[in-house]
């Protein structure tokens, strides 16, 4: 695959973790996109937070706001987009909740409801990049 600069941004827990463990099937899809910078999203802090440092993939980024403001406020996408200093039509966002999928896409980020399907995942990544 040849370098693409968009960034897949993916929310944390419900997507590429449950409450113990890495979705091993959607971390194996994202894997795939090898030159592409991949972000994890979160409202986490404290115990949770550190689950994340601690088991999220080495060539991926973590970014939080710890809840404030939440995901499910266009704010936090601005804020993320200032962080790593790329533009909205430079992300494509993989996420469980369609409030927080309302809020990025309000922003300009294109976002896919995740809801188990890996094939409509690759499709979805594939069709945006």
């Amino acid at each position: 695959m040849k370098k693409n600069q968009k960034i897949i941004l993916v929310d944390a827990y419900h997507c590429l973790f449950t409450d113990s463990e890495i979705n091993k099937e959607m971390q194996k899809v994202l894997n795939d996109f090898i030159d592409m910078q991949k972000i994890i999203l979160t409202n986490a802090s404290g115990e949770k937070l550190d689950f994340l440092e601690k088991y999220k993939p080495k060539n991926y980024e973590l970014f939080t706001l710890y809840g404030n403001p939440r995901k499910t406020d266009g704010g936090y996408y601005e804020r993320l987009l200032k962080t790593f200093e790329t533009k909205a039509e430079d992300c494509i966002y993989i996420e469980h909740s369609l409030d927080a999928i309302e809020k990025a896409e309000k922003v300009g980020i294109k976002s896919f409801h995740y809801q188990n399907d890996l094939e409509l995942l690759e499709k979805f990544i594939k069709e945006n990049i």
